[in-house]
């Protein structure tokens, strides 16, 4: 039957029938979970401090690549520290000389030489990367326990996600 002008179609119940539904960042800023990296420890006590107790700002330089980070209160290492390059991963977030973060994201550089002071937990990055420039940010430190039971729910959440959006086709289709 076709549709003209005063034709009804028939809803499907509230959130298209979905009980899990994609989280989206909080306008005044979110919060992401941390695991410390490998160079955590080279990074003064003030420094690990500063990352989680102060907010951070995304600047205007974010990008698929990375997301470069603007606080208060630069973030040092105990010593000048003198890497090789090394593998990267989206998550890994990066401490240049500035001591201004950068967050690797999805398009992540492959390799780099600056001391890596946490690893964003990875169901976090698609909440991260719809963050726009200007926006808050803060971190709260993890364990690798906590990490792994936010993925197993992530994932549990995107399979359940997937049943529901494959149950409610039928439904779209045929109404």
């Amino acid at each position: 039957m076709p549709c003209g002008t005063g034709s009804l179609l028939p809803l499907p119940p509230s959130g298209m029938g979905l009980s899990a539904l994609p989280l989206l960042p909080d306008k005044d800023g979110v919060e992401l979970h941390l695991l410390p990296a490998a160079e955590y420890s080279e990074f003064t006590e003030q420094a690990q401090a500063c990352l989680v107790e102060q907010p951070w700002r995304i600047t205007t330089h974010a990008n698929r690549v990375g997301y470069r980070l603007e606080g208060t209160m630069a973030l040092q290492t105990r010593q000048p520290l003198s890497l090789l390059s090394h593998g990267l991963l989206p998550g890994t977030v990066q401490v240049p000389p500035s001591g201004q973060p950068i967050i690797q994201m999805a398009d992540a550089n492959t390799c780099g030489g600056y001391p890596k002071i946490g690893i964003i937990v990875e169901p976090e990055l698609g909440i991260l990367s719809q963050m726009p420039p200007g926006a808050s940010i803060s971190f709260r430190m993890i364990n690798q326990e906590q990490a792994l039971a936010q993925a197993r729910a992530h994932r549990k959440n995107l399979r359940m996600l997937a049943a529901q959006i494959a149950a409610t086709k039928p439904h779209i289709l045929t109404q």
